[in-house]
């Protein structure tokens, strides 16, 4: 029984590793492609002002919406991420418990209550944020804006 709890106890490890640095690496392309495509129409918008799509949507106003679209991609990856990662990290814990080893739980038992641990945790909830307010922002400029 000891080996399969131990062969469970690595596969979960491993899956919270790698869907870990899965979710940086689609973040590291995610975030400044959406702030790419910002950036472009801001320094392009009187020549896009011009352009439409259709009759009353011009091009200003789709691309901080593809911003916008291209941010909640990894947003929905990091939040789905911590989720299926708060269920394995409880079965690592009690399989921990099983086999009398406390690696995860130790480290966490020391730091839980520390506030820099919590704001570590949420943090990039924050600059999530802060990019939507931003492309909302732009949505609303560009939707209002003459060019």
């Amino acid at each position: 029984m000891d080996e399969r709890l131990v062969l469970e106890y690595k596969t979960l490890n491993e899956a919270v590793s790698k869907r870990g640095s899965d979710t940086v690496l689609v973040e590291s392309i995610m975030i400044p492609a959406s702030t790419l495509v910002l950036a472009t129409m801001i320094e392009n918008i009187e020549k896009l002002g011009k352009s439409t799509i259709i009759p009353w949507l011009k091009i200003p106003v789709i691309m901080p919406i593809i911003s916008l679209v291209i941010i909640l991609v990894p947003l929905t990856i990091r939040y789905t991420t911590n989720r299926l990662d708060e269920v394995q990290q409880g079965r690592i814990r009690c399989i921990e418990k099983q086999l009398g080893i406390y690696a995860h739980r130790y480290t966490y038992n020391k730091i839980k209550c520390q506030t820099w641990y919590k704001i570590r945790k949420r943090i990039i909830y924050c600059f999530y944020l802060a990019l939507i307010m931003i492309y909302i922002g732009a949505i609303m400029w560009t939707w209002t804006h003459e060019f």
